[in-house]
C-alpha cells in the first residue's frame, strides 16, 4: 500500500513538473514575441517621427502652406538660362539671363553706393547689391566696411562675398542684369561696372572676402581683362578697384 502511494505521488510530481516545464517554454515564447513586438513597433515610431520632423514639414511647408509659392515668377527660375555671350563694354542690353534675376526699381543711393538698385539670383537666393561709389578704389578692409555697414532696401546684413559667390553670379548673369540696368540714375548704361569712370573695363576688379592661401596679405579678386579670378594684395587701392556686397534674400 505504501509502495502504491509513493509510486503516485512520484507520477503526481513527474506531471506537475512536466506542465510546469511546458508552461515556462509558453511564457518563453509569449515574451520573445512581445519583445519583438515592441521592438519593431519602437523602430516604426522613430523612423516615422524622423520622417514627419518638423524640419521637412512645417519648416518648408508652413502651418498654413504659404511658404512655397509657386506663382509665375518663381517658376521662371526653372526654365532660366545662362547666356553664353560676354556683354562688351557698349552692350547695354539684357539678354536671357534677366528672366533668372528679380531686380528692384532704383530709387536714392545709400551711403557710399552708387544706387539701391538689387539684384536677387532666384537659383541661389541671394540677394546682390549696386556698385560702390569709390572711383580711387578700396582696400579690402574698406570694402568689407562698406558691405558690413551698408543699409539697401531696409537690408542690413549685407557682407563681402567670397569669390566662388561672385564668379557663381557672373556665370549666373549678374553681369549682363546689371550692363542692362542704370544703377546710378545718370542716363548711361556703359558705366555700370566701370567704377573708375575711365571707359573701360580691363583695369576693374572686383574685390571677394576669400583669402590667398600661399600669401596671407593678399585676396582673390574677379577681373573683366580676361574674364578671370586672380589675386592682389590688401592693401592695394588702386583706381578700378571695386566691390560689390552680397546677402542670403530666402
Amino acid at each position: 500500500m505504501t509502495a502504491n502511494l509513493n509510486e503516485l505521488k512520484k507520477e503526481i510530481k513527474n506531471e506537475l513538473q512536466a506542465q510546469f516545464k511546458k508552461g515556462n517554454r509558453k511564457l518563453f515564447f509569449v515574451g520573445l514575441f512581445l519583445g519583438l513586438g515592441i521592438a519593431v513597433t519602437s523602430t516604426v515610431v522613430a523612423v516615422s517621427q524622423i520622417g514627419n520632423h518638423d524640419h521637412f514639414i512645417s519648416q518648408i511647408l508652413g502651418a498654413d502652406k504659404e511658404r512655397i509659392n509657386l506663382d509665375t515668377k518663381k517658376l521662371n527660375a526653372i526654365d532660366c538660362a545662362r547666356s553664353n555671350e560676354k556683354s562688351s563694354d557698349d552692350n547695354s542690353s539684357i539678354n536671357s539671363a534677366a528672366n533668372c534675376w528679380e531686380i528692384s526699381t532704383r530709387t536714392s543711393a545709400p551711403t557710399n553706393f552708387i544706387g539701391d538698385v538689387t539684384y536677387i539670383d532666384k537659383r541661389t537666393g541671394f540677394m546682390w547689391s549696386s556698385m560702390i561709389n569709390d572711383t580711387d578704389g578700396m582696400t579690402v578692409a574698406q570694402a568689407i566696411t562698406n558691405c558690413d555697414t551698408a543699409n539697401i532696401k531696409g537690408f542690413t546684413d549685407w557682407r563681402l562675398p567670397t569669390i566662388s559667390e561672385f564668379f557663381e553670379a557672373i556665370y549666373h548673369g549678374y553681369f549682363e542684369v546689371v550692363a542692362g540696368t542704370d544703377e546710378d540714375g545718370d542716363g548711361s548704361l556703359t558705366d555700370n561696372w566701370d567704377s573708375d569712370g575711365d571707359g573701360s573695363l580691363t583695369d576693374e576688379l572686383i574685390r571677394s572676402s576669400t583669402a590667398y592661401s600661399l600669401d596671407t596679405t593678399a585676396s582673390f579678386h574677379f577681373t573683366f581683362n580676361g574674364w578671370n579670378v586672380s589675386f592682389a594684395a590688401d592693401t592695394d587701392a588702386f583706381a578700378g578697384y571695386s566691390a560689390r556686397c552680397v546677402r542670403t534674400a530666402r
